[in-house]
């Protein structure tokens, strides 16, 4: 079984994750919680998050830079599997 893990501790790993600022959106695209996912890159931190959607919109930052908006239909779209290295 595929577990996701919010801190990565293996040593020197810490350096090749991003810290991604993940919104949690209401209905009317208003915040209602964040949070903080580490992510090698933009491809993995969107699986990461579509793996733990809630049925609400989502909105994934780096720093200043948009990197996604995900509706909640996109949940079902996770294409993150078993055997995958994302942390390359």
């Amino acid at each position: 079984m595929l577990e996701i893990v919010d801190e990565v501790t293996l040593p020197g790993m810490a350096a090749l994750l991003t810290a991604y600022l993940v919104l949690h959106l209401n209905a009317d695209g208003r915040v209602i919680a964040t949070e903080t996912v580490q992510a090698p890159n933009d491809a993995c931190v969107l699986d990461l998050v579509r793996a733990r959607m809630d049925g609400r919109a989502i909105e994934v930052w780096d720093g200043v830079r948009f990197v996604e908006h995900l509706e909640a239909s996109d949940s079902g779209s996770a294409s993150l599997a078993l055997g995958t290295n994302w942390y390359r």
